[in-house]
């Protein structure tokens, strides 16, 4: 018979992903009401650049969302 392979073990928990949403969704909201404050006043570059930040801050999800599927020695080869 095959042998049933060892439990896969995930580089991050579950949890850690939450917090980097979390985060990264409260900067970006931060971001946006700024960057509508500063368009209001007639600072319309200052606002554009913390718009474009709130945009890189929504990016990251896509990137924290790939921490779920890292395992623990991906990297590994990398570190040698």
């Amino acid at each position: 018979m095959s042998k049933r392979p060892d439990k896969r073990r995930n580089r991050n928990s579950l949890e850690f992903v939450e917090t980097g949403f979390r985060a990264c969704w409260c900067n970006a909201q931060d971001l946006v009401a700024s960057s509508k404050a500063l368009m209001d006043g007639g600072l319309h570059a200052p606002g554009l650049s913390l718009a474009v930040l709130a945009l890189e801050e929504l990016a990251k999800l896509c990137a924290i969302d790939g921490l779920l599927y890292a395992l623990y020695l991906d990297n590994l080869a990398a570190y040698l």
